[in-house]
């Protein structure tokens, strides 16, 4: 087996999604956190490019999910933001 640079992008993007998810976990970032969902797109976004060189379907539906997912929780906390009132 053959380790190719995109094996290796999609790896930081597995641990990437994998820190969010035990940060969320142990209680340090709720699922409202902007780490927990940037991480996660982050992570989402770099395993999808190895899609583009080892195609998998399945793999490309959950991706494609966990992205969308992950922009409306980074969409929903700045609109949040914006809507509550400074101090």
């Amino acid at each position: 087996m053959t380790i190719q640079w995109y094996d290796f992008v999609g790896t930081v993007g597995v641990i990437l999604c994998l820190i969010a998810y035990f940060q969320l976990q142990t209680s340090r970032w709720t699922s409202f956190d902007l780490e927990y969902s940037v991480l996660n797109l982050l992570g989402s976004l770099l395993i999808g490019l190895t899609l583009l060189f080892d195609f998998n379907l399945s793999a490309l539906i959950i991706e494609v999910c966990w992205i969308a997912i992950s922009m409306y929780g980074v969409w929903n906390f700045f609109h949040k933001k914006t809507q509550s009132p400074s101090s």
